[in-house]
């Protein structure tokens, strides 16, 4: 074979090393579907209870550990080995590598998706997300993608209160793709998105945070 075991190693096939965070709560948040992104924790919710998920949700949850958390790809490989029942070794491990912008097949281009504008392409209403994440049940359809917009008032109103009744964003959407998917009247400040929550925390990691790249398809050098 003429990348051995690569496959396996964080560089990839690729062989372009990156420095991932070490966020342990992260990557709890992540397996359980406790994000605060909607559509990362329907997906994953729905992996957990059923053993499935579409190939756009694998897409998607990929995108987001590997870019917007910056955490070795290799623990979602894992994972997905452990919890899919149609789990096989050589799509699961090099569509990761893939995703991670590891791997040789896509000459290291990294695609990062954007999570609100997937959630709200794929799922418009917010059914799905209401399926799996039953505590946004009574949000708006306006916020439904993007909790965190909604100010004091309308999340008790609805009666959703982030950090209480749904996470907050483990990352900050500002950053991490969500700040401004709604009209900019209901965007929240980082004070009232980190009140309910750790949106940014890194008490449990020795390495800072990767601030995200711009939504697209990048290339590592290869050297």
């Amino acid at each position: 074979m003429k990348y051995g075991d690569k496959i396996f190693y964080s560089s990839g096939t690729l062989g372009k090393k990156r420095r991932w965070n070490t966020y342990s709560s992260h990557f709890q948040a992540w397996k359980d579907g406790q994000t605060g992104y909607p559509l990362i924790d329907a997906s994953m919710r729905e992996l957990k209870m059923t053993g499935f998920m579409s190939n756009r949700g694998r897409q998607n949850v990929c995108s987001f550990i590997a870019i917007e958390l910056n955490l070795d790809w290799r623990l979602g490989a894992e994972y997905f080995e452990e919890a899919l029942l149609d789990y096989d070794v050589h799509s699961n491990w090099l569509n990761w590598a893939n995703g991670a912008g590891v791997s040789v097949c896509t000459g290291g281009r990294l695609n990062r998706f954007n999570i609100v504008k997937q959630s709200m392409t794929y799922d418009k209403n917010g059914d799905y997300l209401r399926l799996w994440c039953p505590e946004l049940l009574s949000v708006p359809n306006d916020f439904i993608h993007t909790p965190w917009l909604m100010s004091e008032t309308e999340m008790k109103e609805c009666g959703v209160i982030l950090g209480r009744d749904y996470p907050s964003p483990i990352v900050d959407p500002a950053i991490h793709g969500g700040g401004t998917a709604n009209s900019s009247s209901h965007s929240r400040s980082k004070k009232q998105v980190k009140a309910g929550g750790s949106a940014g925390s890194n008490k449990d990691s020795i390495l800072p945070v990767m601030k995200s790249l711009p939504t697209g398809i990048y290339e590592f050098d290869k050297s």
